[in-house]
């Protein structure tokens, strides 16, 4: 217990615990580790400051007792390290404060302070000025422009310091950088070769291989998708479990239905069921059983997403049409979006072809087709499944 109350207030920096101040601000840790776990102390200083740094004394068996945990933390820390699991979420840590948990935060409270973000691309504009030629100066001022949202700029920084710069030894991250700006802005084709020169540099990188199979996703290059897909699984299977939703998808598209099932079953198992992509695996994995025509697979997996899936926001409304527990005219009400609209006429006629109901299921496919989003894979899927019962 009172090992996991230190560990509750130890101060992370990156990737380990701060050795200075272990578990706050003072310079006496003691009276950190004091405060956590309820140990008062007699106090000899005469305001806060003075207490912060040492002014507060302990009982010989009190600091026997400190001193014994603290020695116990470096293994505490290890079995945390080991054995800990962090279920998905958003995770963040302003100030002094320590990391918290967020489960739906808005986006705005994500970014870092506009002001701070400001003072650095003044700082790194001003060093450029005296540096001009330097590379590392303009990557780095890319990655706080990327923060402030001002893309162009970046994808602009990172050009000047690869133009200077590209037999530097960062290289490769920097055509990541200019890479992930590409895909955000939509233009995954520049991505692709970003990604490609990347790993041209760092063969073993599987978060670039990871990003470019994504793009390739985007184009609806499938079959390259699937072969980054394949590589980071067979490099590392626990590497990121997103990979295996990006190969469902691959696969699904590929005509490899079964392949694909498996690949949303494994994201699920490993997802817990709870980030904002697990009610899209169970969608596509509804169709990727039913395709084949496992219909018993298909309804037993929507019967795990009715009681496992933490979220009852869009698309589940799409999820309880899909159980008979709700209405055509019900989901299409939900829809709050031409996205919305084109995913619920998808699965409604994918529905309908699956329980032959052709008739039917052609309203809602056409509409997808004439009206729907173009760039979603619900459209693609929709017109393959429209020419194939037309």
């Amino acid at each position: 217990e009172d090992h996991i109350k230190l560990l509750k207030i130890a101060q992370w920096k990156y990737w380990c615990i701060d050795p200075k101040r272990p578990y706050g601000d003072a310079t006496n840790y003691y009276v950190d580790m004091a405060k956590a776990l309820g140990i008062a102390g007699e106090s000899k200083g005469e305001s806060k400051a003075e207490n912060m740094t040492g002014k507060v004394t302990f009982t010989l068996k009190e600091t026997k007792r400190m001193d014994r945990l603290h020695g116990d933390m470096v293994f505490a820390f290890a079995v945390l390290l080991q054995y800990g699991e962090i279920q998905p979420g958003v995770f963040v840590e302003r100030g002094h404060n320590h990391w918290q948990r967020f489960e739906d935060p808005p986006v705005p409270a994500l970014s870092p302070a506009p002001g701070a973000v400001q003072a650095s691309i003044s700082t790194s504009t001003n060093l450029i000025s005296a540096q001009p030629e330097n590379a590392l100066l303009y990557a780095s001022r890319a990655s706080y422009l990327r923060q402030s949202r001002q893309y162009e700029p970046a994808i602009n920084d990172y050009t000047k310091a690869l133009s200077i710069g590209k037999d530097n030894a960062l290289a490769y991250m920097w055509y990541e950088g200019r890479g992930n700006l590409y895909a955000i802005v939509g233009k995954d084709t520049q991505a692709i070769q970003d990604f490609t020169e990347a790993l041209a540099l760092q063969p073993d990188y599987l978060p670039v291989r990871y990003a470019r199979a994504r793009s390739y996703n985007v184009l609806k290059q499938y079959t390259e998708a699937l072969a980054d897909c394949n590589a980071i699984v067979d490099a590392e299977p626990n590497w990121n479990y997103e990979v295996y939703y990006s190969r469902g998808v691959a696969n699904l598209c590929l005509g490899e239905p079964k392949l694909a099932s498996a690949d949303f079953h494994q994201f699920l198992q490993r997802d817990n069921w709870h980030g904002k992509t697990a009610p899209y695996a169970v969608l596509l994995g509804y169709v990727a059983y039913q395709v084949p025509g496992n219909v018993h697979g298909a309804r037993e997996l929507l019967g795990a997403a009715e009681t496992r899936l933490k979220s009852h926001l869009w698309p589940h409304p799409i999820i309880m049409y899909l159980l008979d527990k709700e209405t055509v005219e019900g989901v299409l009400n939900e829809a709050a979006s031409l996205e919305a609209l084109t995913e619920s006429h998808w699965f409604i006629g994918a529905k309908h072809v699956f329980e032959k109901r052709m008739e039917e299921a052609s309203v809602h496919l056409r509409w997808v087709v004439d009206h729907g989003a173009k760039n979603t894979l619900d459209y693609d899927l929709a017109k393959t499944l429209l020419e194939y019962i037309s």
